[in-house]
């Protein structure tokens, strides 16, 4: 057999990066009232089916395709469709009920597939959505008045009574005869709006129905954005300032050598190959609402790689440094999309080798290069929240000199990153 061998000078550079990453996502249910999150016998669902929701109550919507509200008169902001103007809708949801919030380009229909008698109504001006809703519901299920029979306001007249036949002699009273009924109480009718004073009340025969009471105005108490996957679970934390420890590998740039085996498989070693290791901050101290962060990131590491057989190896050495800024748009309660930019100082770069491939090493000057990164960050689901992860690709723009030339230490990555938010 011949001998494993390595051959020096320029050649294919020849690498088998396996990447297996995933990701997740999924839509999600914003709770809109205040205090601990209640069973759904107790509240109310509203799904968006074609229109957009703006806001709920006078407070901005979030991201999300369901909110929860409680039982009550709610109003919204709804677009009826893409570039049409929001329009304000009322109406009154029930517990344990589920509603469609649905457009047609010009109009918001609001509906409960178990009551098909339920009504949507228009805001009107100088009236709040409490009192537009109670007014229209009032008129709409009031039973309508009684009107009290003719007969039942005259008193019946009085039979006339027969006299006996005057007897011969002095006429006198039939002592054994019964004095006539008295006429039956007239009856009084009873308007909605007389006082519910005892001391004025006026008796009401018994086949007349009470008054009705108009409801009072449902006045909905203060509202909050409870964000929750999880029952008792507090809001996700905007990711302020943080620890970050990440890891990664990947390569790229000029070949220094090339490995051959026995088996007829090969290695090549470039400037920008390596396994990275770091630690570092980041700090997004600029957030625009709930759903932009803009901040600051460093990082110190150490990047490594080499090659050999049997009778030789050779291998890079270096510690990167970086400066970046990063932003962070959320796409969902925890998951953000991840995009960062800025300058690569790499520290203590050498070469080393040994066997036939040489003995000793070659320190390397390493130009300011730059990198841009791209990919996704994550609040880990705990109590505290205190802990994200992210994933992300690099591409790093960098060369190195020695001996009055220079050659190319560009390198594509992928990064795998733990931080911890205090």
């Amino acid at each position: 057999m011949g001998e494993d061998r390595v051959m020096r000078g320029s050649g294919h550079w020849a690498l088998l990066l396996v990447v297996a990453s995933g990701s997740a996502g999924a839509g999600c249910t914003v709770t809109m009232y205040p205090g601990p999150k209640r069973p759904a016998a107790e509240t109310a669902l509203i799904q968006q089916a074609g229109a957009s929701i703006e806001s709920i109550d006078w407070t901005a919507a979030p991201v999300g395709s369901a909110f929860v509200v409680l039982p009550g008169v709610h109003s919204m902001e709804v677009k009826p469709g893409p570039g049409a103007e929001a329009a304000t809708v009322c109406f009154l949801a029930r517990a344990g009920h589920s509603y469609r919030v649905a457009g047609d380009g010009a109009q918001v229909t609001v509906t409960d597939p178990a009551d098909v008698t339920m009504r949507t109504y228009r805001w009107r001006d100088g009236q709040v959505c409490a009192r537009v809703v109670a007014e229209a519901e009032a008129d709409r299920r009031a039973p309508r008045p009684r009107t009290a029979s003719p007969a039942a306001d005259v008193p019946e007249a009085a039979e006339p009574t027969s006299s006996p036949p005057p007897s011969s002699g002095a006429e006198t009273p039939d002592q054994s005869q019964e004095p006539p009924s008295p006429p039956p109480p007239r009856a009084v009718a009873r308007s909605a709006n007389d006082d519910d004073d005892p001391r004025t009340a006026r008796s009401t025969p018994d086949s007349e129905e009470p008054p009705m009471r108009r409801p009072r105005p449902y006045r909905p108490p203060p509202h909050r954005i409870v964000y929750h996957d999880e029952p008792d679970e507090p809001p996700p934390r905007k990711p302020e300032l943080g620890l970050i420890f990440e890891w990664g590998m990947g390569g790229g740039g000029a070949d220094v050598a090339q490995v051959e085996y026995d088996d007829g498989s090969s290695a090549t070693l470039s400037l920008g190959d390596g396994i990275s290791v770091s630690l570092g901050l980041m700090w997004t101290p600029i957030w625009v609402g709930d759903n932009l962060g803009v901040g600051l990131s460093g990082t110190l590491g150490y990047k490594g790689w080499g090659v050999g057989a049997s009778n030789g190896d050779i291998s890079i050495n270096r510690f990167p440094l970086t400066l970046a800024l990063h932003i962070l748009p959320r796409v969902s309660l925890r998951w953000f999309l991840f995009a960062r930019g800025g300058i690569d100082k790499e520290l203590g770069v050498s070469l080393s080798a040994s066997g036939i491939a040489g003995s000793g090493s070659a320190d390397l000057d390493a130009n300011l290069g730059w990198f841009g990164e791209g990919g996704f960050y994550k609040i880990i689901d705990t109590e505290e929240q205190r802990g994200a992860w992210s994933l992300t690709f690099r591409y790093t723009d960098l060369t190195y000199v020695a001996g009055g030339g220079s050659a190319s230490a560009r390198s594509f990555m992928i990064f795998n990153a733990f931080y911890y938010n205090p």
